[in-house]
């Protein structure tokens, strides 16, 4: 940008000199007998490019500096954000600064040897709800057919309960065949609707977190959010998912509750 500014320029300060000469021309030709009134109208005209050449060498000063200022804040916002992914990818690399295993251990309910798999579930969506802003949330838990059922809800306002799946169907049942966490921004239209006293919307993220123990997928967890997900959350969903694995797979093995 600066050197097609600067060929403008050299182009106005040629003009410039240009009507310089024309004007000493036109004394010559006046002093030399020739009507005065071409020499008067000459002399407008190039007082006239003259002010004009001055008034937009002074608009394209301004423009310069305008766009210079413009370059140099968008220079600045990517930077700022370029500094905050990095900043944030270097926290989650390090739980320590961010710690991760507070933020689970709040999440996981309190004594939950004793708790039986459903009271687990249902607790566990509310300790979510509170730690991550949870709009919704449904625990699946795998039952002897091998189809995933729901055994917890929370904030679940359709008219048909969570429709049972299988390992590779539906989105759910494909991050359970991933053994994945897996985070959907663009959410099908007819997917998935929260209702509030304000009306109804559908949410920015889902994630599907699959329980896994080893090889086995006990369970899954469902949960959507208003709110965009970010990496911090990503790396404490996949966490939680192989300790949440763990935990209820001793459940159903050891315990061989009743859901």
């Amino acid at each position: 940008m600066s050197n097609k500014y600067q060929t403008i320029q050299t182009i106005i300060i040629i003009t410039l000199i240009v009507s310089i000469i024309t004007t000493f021309i036109s004394l010559s030709i006046y002093f030399s007998s020739v009507k005065a009134n071409f020499f008067y109208f000459l002399v407008l005209i190039i007082l006239a490019c003259i002010f004009l050449m001055y008034f937009i060498n002074d608009r394209l000063l301004q423009t310069n500096k305008l766009m210079n200022k413009q370059i140099l804040e968008n220079q600045a916002v990517i930077k700022k954000k370029k500094e905050k992914d990095k900043d944030e990818t270097r926290l989650i690399s390090k739980p320590g600064i961010i710690d991760i295993d507070a933020i689970i251990t709040r999440i996981i309910p309190e004594n939950h040897e004793k708790l039986t798999v459903i009271k687990f579930a249902e607790t566990l969506l509310s300790n979510m709800a509170k730690e991550f802003e949870l709009v919704q949330g449904i625990f699946y838990l795998e039952n002897n057919d091998k189809k995933y059922v729901h055994i917890a809800l929370y904030a679940y306002t359709a008219e048909k309960p969570p429709i049972p799946f299988s390992p590779g169907e539906t989105l759910p049942g494909q991050a359970v065949k991933n053994k994945k966490v897996s985070i959907i921004s663009d959410i099908p239209t007819p997917y998935l609707i929260v209702y509030s006293g304000t009306g109804q919307a559908l949410p920015v993220n889902l994630v599907f977190a699959p329980l896994v123990a080893k090889d086995d997928v006990p369970g899954l967890l469902e949960l959507s959010f208003f709110k965009k997900s970010t990496l911090l959350k990503e790396e404490i969903f996949s966490v939680l998912a192989f300790k949440l694995g763990e935990i209820l797979n001793k459940k159903v093995k050891l315990k061989n509750d009743n859901y």
